[in-house]
């Protein structure tokens, strides 16, 4: 299966379509693109098996398609798995993501299972909420601007070492660095039964405060 969006921009140039996957590049001044739209893209591409392509012509346009592997498999119900037992309703919990739109996918997910949901849009503003506020959990992107997740997540080992971290990406461990091995990862994309069920794991286990 594949899906094409096309348009009639001023299109790029072969150097720029080598670099157009890699986190943060952009060919935008500075403050006014973050470099992050294809590169989540690739990501999620490359996890289900599929690849992305580009086809561009300076002056004309730019073609991207989306390439995924079909399956007989039936999608699943949204509802959570029989053996998944709820989240405790009113868990406080801080969420940190600097997409507006995955920040409110998230929140919305996550009060729809019930909890008390902070938001941050950064991981200094983050650190600044969690030293004026108690929390269940933290919640973060991995891939930020400035203040990593990895980064927020160690300070945080610090400043509040019983405070347990989930970390989310759409990146492999290589893109990422292998910082995110001492901490909990959430693959991106993600829905109600992986979110619930990661956040049940991640509160069982006890924190490594060493």
């Amino acid at each position: 299966m594949a899906i094409e969006i096309t348009d009639t921009g001023s299109g790029m140039t072969s150097e720029t379509i080598e670099r157009v996957f890699e986190p943060f590049y952009t060919t935008k001044p500075v403050g006014q693109g973050t470099g992050l739209g294809l590169s989540p893209i690739h990501g999620f591409a490359a996890q289900a098996g599929g690849a992305v392509e580009i086809l561009s012509k300076v002056g004309v346009g730019t073609t991207v398609r989306l390439i995924l592997p079909t399956v007989d498999k039936q999608p699943r119900t949204a509802s959570l798995a029989s053996n998944e037992a709820p989240l405790p309703r009113g868990l406080r919990i801080l969420l940190v993501e600097d997409n507006e739109q995955v920040l409110d996918f998230a929140e919305q997910l996550l009060v729809d299972l019930g909890l008390d949901v902070v938001t941050a849009h950064n991981g200094v503003e983050a650190l600044a909420i969690a030293q004026e506020q108690d929390f269940d959990l933290v919640f973060s992107d991995v891939v930020m601007p400035g203040l990593s997740g990895i980064d927020l997540a160690r300070q945080l080992r610090i400043r509040a070492p019983e405070t347990p971290v989930l970390l989310a990406t759409g990146y492999s461990e290589q893109m990422v660095g292998e910082g995110t091995a001492q901490f909990a990862v959430l693959s991106k994309p993600y829905g109600a039964e992986t979110l619930t069920s990661a956040i049940h794991s991640l509160l069982a286990t006890p924190v490594v405060t060493s």
